[in-house]
């Protein structure tokens, strides 16, 4: 499955199909893609359908994560970021520091970042 993508509320109708005007603020439904996003953050799209299943975020919701979007549009001219929901095939998803330490454990992921503290793989 490909990652998902969190995309700033303004950039909504640039890289997203959304119709309805469907609120998405938790990667739990799919819309089809536009051109310019399936340009921008392929690996963020389904490949069989080029859907994406995205949180749409406002600033409101997450100031420090909307915030890191930010900044990473300044640089690289796209108002989103690879995501997904953290967990292991079978497995809940992380919902504690300990779960993301075993599920770091168990995987390929090198470094971990929890507020201002970095957990890194020897």
């Amino acid at each position: 499955m490909p990652f998902t993508p969190t995309i700033l509320k303004e950039y909504e109708n640039q890289y997203l199909i959304n119709q309805k005007k469907l609120e998405s603020p938790f990667m739990t439904m799919a819309f089809n893609t536009t051109e310019l996003f399936q340009e921008k953050a392929p690996a963020a799209i389904h490949p069989a359908d080029d859907t994406a299943r995205p949180q749409i975020l406002e600033r409101e919701y997450n100031l420090k994560y909307y915030d890191l979007i930010k900044a990473f549009e300044k640089i690289s001219r796209t108002g989103a970021l690879l995501n997904t929901s953290m967990n292991l095939h079978g497995e809940p998803m992380v919902c504690s520091p300990k779960d993301a330490i075993h599920t770091m454990k168990n995987s390929g992921i090198d470094m971990l970042l929890f507020d201002h503290v970095a957990v890194m793989r020897k």
